[in-house]
């Protein structure tokens, strides 16, 4: 058994990628032989800061290459909305699967409106628009690709 290693994954949108400025963007994992299990920690930032949100659909990189099928699960995502205090929980997919692998995860968020029932991608403004201290914490777990 090994200790988690921390990596920094590439955070990016399908218009204008986020800039992170004083935001927080963290994340670990730790592989079991390939059996890999991490998790992602973001914590808005603020536009004084040099934070900006991007636009469009988010994306995430991981540690390392997965054995993978589009639209295939591969862990859980809460969404906090730190103004109100509300969450949204919704699940990580693999995206842009190419001969089987894939190193990048989108969040599609779930909730009880019919519209989100089917799952919608989250972007910068859905479920709610991403400000300062907001946070997007994301739970994982995968094949690597070993070959």
């Amino acid at each position: 058994i090994s200790a988690w290693t921390t990596y920094t994954p590439q955070w990016t949108a399908a218009g204008t990628n986020p800039t992170t400025g004083d935001a927080s963007v963290t994340a670990r994992y730790v592989a079991i032989g390939a059996t890999v299990i991490g998790e992602i920690r973001i914590v808005g930032g603020s536009s004084a800061g040099g934070f900006n949100r991007g636009s469009g659909i988010y994306s995430f990189s991981l540690p390392t290459d997965a054995v993978a099928a589009d639209y295939q699960p591969v862990g859980q995502v809460v969404m906090r909305n730190e103004g109100p205090g509300n969450q949204f929980f919704g699940t990580a997919i693999f995206t842009g699967v190419t001969g089987g692998v894939s190193n990048r995860i989108q969040l599609f968020m779930h909730s009880q409106v019919s519209t989100i029932d089917e799952g919608v991608a989250a972007t910068e403004s859905t479920p709610f628009l991403f400000d300062v201290n907001d946070k997007i914490l994301v739970q994982f777990i995968y094949e690597a690709d070993l070959t």
